[in-house]
């Protein structure tokens, strides 16, 4: 659900930035550039995602167990 929840965040976020005129798309790229790069290298878990993560992610629920 969070994932989801995210995920519709995101996307407001595009429709957003992208009614902005004055912000150009090189600075639209780098930003989600940097957010699938935070994603890809300090959420996913072992190239999947989990149900759950503490603030800190310290501790995550949600995974197989394998």
């Amino acid at each position: 659900m969070k994932m989801i929840c995210m995920a519709v965040m995101l996307f407001i976020t595009l429709l957003s930035a992208g009614a902005q005129k004055n912000i150009p798309a090189s600075d639209i790229k780098v930003a989600m550039m940097k957010a699938t790069r935070f994603m890809v290298e300090k959420v996913s878990n072992r190239g999947g995602y989990l149900w759950n993560y503490s603030p800190d992610f310290s501790r995550c629920w949600g995974g197989t167990g394998s």
